[in-house]
């Protein structure tokens, strides 16, 4: 029996088509299935395609039916998409396929080519030197990015038609309730972390500035939250090189709400995809965030106002951040409570959905689709 055969499908109609990069602990992952679930819970039904996942879940609910077929991710075979998944995907009468990341736009232009339907991709990343900067726009109706300046970023350096640019802004849903940090003198300290399994190395400069504030701080405890799939061997090393043994738990995670409530503060080196939606849910959670300071941070951290900004990979300028939140308290609070506002004010999920749903109607979706 085929991969695609032993796969749970959902029913149609499902008028939007998720094509997903592989569903580990990181930002774009993130985005796209919380996205999901809201587009599901406003009625869009939705489909989430991808190569594989972790047991990462959306705050959301309901969430949207993952599709995870491995074999897509080998060279050459995405070729054969169309004509394995052909009865299926048409099955599911999607109205849009929207590719979620560059990487996935190959394979989500020859479904949508085979479909005969309109595509869409959402860029996450900066063109870089790591990245091509041009990308074949063929055939692509909407480009969706997270803010002006990315959408200046690709259309002067990725060859982007201006035209077919659009930028929805990223969304997440505040928790009903939230606790308060740094309100128990008696409780050791949390500084907290969300680990990307692509990126262990982020946790370097976290690490380091620890080790730095131990000596005025022995009681200063760390939490890594990644997804269970995440490799901890390169993390795990470098703890035990530093001596951090006692002061460091890793905690394999599949929702974030539940991790960010033990978080006194959440430390963020890098936000690199997007709109970093690891930032925006412990935003949302109220509590004190210091965020390397990067494009895509400046986004939405406004430093001393939401959280705190320092320069990537500056362990010293990390450790007097912290220290300046743990000797002041009360101040933590209140940049937490004035994170909490900006989201609920400026980052809705509803907005979100609204903004995307908007972009397919500009591709000629059906309205009562979507």
């Amino acid at each position: 029996m085929s991969t695609a055969a032993r796969q749970r499908w959902p029913e149609g109609p499902r008028p939007v088509l998720f094509v997903a990069p592989p569903l580990w602990f990181c930002g774009s992952s993130l985005g796209c299935l919380e996205l999901a679930a809201a587009l599901e819970a406003r009625g869009s039904a939705t489909c989430v395609l991808t190569t594989a996942r972790g047991r990462l879940q959306p705050a959301a609910t309901p969430h949207a039916p993952v599709v995870a077929l491995p074999w897509l991710a080998a060279p050459g075979l995405s070729a054969f998409a169309p004509l394995v998944l052909g009865r299926r995907l048409r099955a599911l009468q999607p109205e849009v396929v929207h590719a979620h990341g560059v990487a996935q736009l190959p394979l989500a232009r020859r479904l949508a080519r085979a479909l005969g339907r309109p595509l869409a991709v959402t860029v996450y990343h900066r063109g870089g030197d790591e990245r091509p900067a041009w990308v074949d726009w063929r055939g692509v109706g909407a480009i969706v990015t997270f803010s002006d300046h990315l959408k200046q970023d690709l259309v002067n350096r990725r060859g982007a038609p201006r035209a077919r640019v659009e930028v929805v802004r990223a969304g997440t849903q505040p928790p009903a309730h939230t606790t308060e940090p740094l309100e128990d003198p008696e409780r050791p300290p949390v500084l907290g972390t969300l680990v990307e399994c692509a990126k262990p190395g982020s946790t370097d400069v976290l690490l380091r500035a620890v080790r730095r504030l131990l000596p005025t701080r022995p009681r200063l405890q760390v939490l890594l939250a990644m997804d269970s799939e995440s490799p901890q061997t390169a993390v795990r090393r470098q703890i035990e090189r530093l001596g951090l043994r006692r002061q460091v738990t890793i905690c394999a995670v599949e929702r974030l709400q539940p991790v960010l409530e033990v978080m006194d503060v959440c430390v963020l080196p890098r936000v690199e995809e997007g709109p970093g939606q690891p930032l925006l849910e412990a935003l949302a959670a109220a509590r004190p965030v210091v965020v390397g300071a990067s494009g895509a941070a400046y986004d939405v951290v406004r430093d001393e106002e939401t959280g705190l900004l320092f320069r990537p990979d500056d362990e010293q300028e990390l450790a007097h951040a912290i220290e300046r939140l743990l000797d002041r308290p009360d101040w933590a609070r209140e940049l937490g409570r004035a994170a909490r506002r900006f989201v609920t004010e400026h980052c809705s999920i509803e907005r979100a959905v609204d903004d995307l749903r908007e972009t397919y109607r500009r591709l000629g979706v059906r309205p009562d689709a979507t």
